[in-house]
């Protein structure tokens, strides 16, 4: 179904303006046993979590912090969206039959 979404630009575009975000709070606290890779695995951590979408950024609070005196890493998070459920059944539904059109050999209308 990943695939589909990834192909499917028309149905990406209708979920992303069904869902807005009211909150999203991340705290991470990054931790290997060796120093190096922690500070390289919290550095990439943040690039990745640099690249959410505009809309999301307005309300986000990302916190990673690396950890070299442990080795286990934690993470916390809280994540509240506002979706109408029926633009949800609907993409659903739009998601269940691309997916049908790409099993069967068709190409999906976009």
């Amino acid at each position: 179904m990943l695939a589909v979404l990834r192909k499917n630009t028309g149905l990406r575009r209708f979920l992303f303006r069904s869902i807005h975000p009211e909150l999203l709070r991340i705290r991470a606290l990054i931790a290997t046993e060796d120093a190096a890779r922690t500070a390289l695995l919290s550095g990439a951590v943040t690039g990745v979590l640099a690249l959410l979408p505009l809309l999301w950024r307005e309300h986000t609070e990302v916190r990673v912090m690396p950890d070299f005196f442990s080795a286990r890493t934690r993470a916390q998070g809280q994540c509240i969206i506002h979706a109408r459920l029926g633009m949800l059944l609907t993409g659903a539904a739009w998601l269940a039959l691309a997916s049908w059109r790409e099993q069967r050999g068709r190409k999906p209308r976009r």
